[in-house]
């Protein structure tokens, strides 16, 4: 998802009024809206234009799979140039929702504890790939008027290793 700034810069190329863009992020971050054509405070007629130009990921979930206990769910997440990922969101029974998150494409510490150091480094993550993942699991979360209260950086990669967009 575009930050705050970001939005506004795309809404002004594309001639939309300022202020559809706190509609917009109100849509995404509070209703859990994950396609801007269901925005149905926006007109119709620009709605397509921007679920075009303003996508709601910057990744796409390919597939996700549940523990038996539904407790924890872990998704494998495509970036735009075709790299993998993954994110967990663990639910514990006190209440808790963490969410695991990936802040690059392998790593290049090579730890011998780690699986991810196996399969060597291909690049860093951007702040937009990395929060998104937290958006996916923060919108889960909604539909069950739950929300996250962790987020730990233990997925793929060395975070301080990708310091400016972690």
């Amino acid at each position: 998802m575009l930050n705050k700034e970001e939005l506004a810069e795309k809404l002004m190329e594309l001639k939309v009024e300022k202020f559809r863009s706190k509609q917009i992020l109100r849509a995404i971050f509070h209703d859990g809206l994950d396609d801007l054509s269901g925005l149905t405070t926006l007109p119709a007629n620009i709605r397509p234009i921007l679920k075009e130009a303003i996508p709601v990921y910057s990744i796409k979930s390919i597939r996700s799979s549940e523990s038996k206990d539904g407790a924890t769910v872990k998704t494998l997440f495509q970036t735009s140039d075709g790299c993998k990922v993954e994110a967990v969101l663990m639910r514990f029974n006190d209440g808790r929702n963490s969410v695991c998150v990936s802040s690059q494409v392998g790593c290049r510490l090579g730890c011998k504890f780690c699986a991810t150091g196996t399969l060597g480094f291909n690049r860093n993550l951007t702040y937009q790939e990395i929060a998104d993942q937290v958006l996916f699991y923060h919108q889960l979360l909604l539909k069950e008027e739950k929300r996250i209260t962790n987020v730990i950086y233990m997925g793929m990669g060395e975070p301080f290793m990708n310091y400016n967009e972690v």
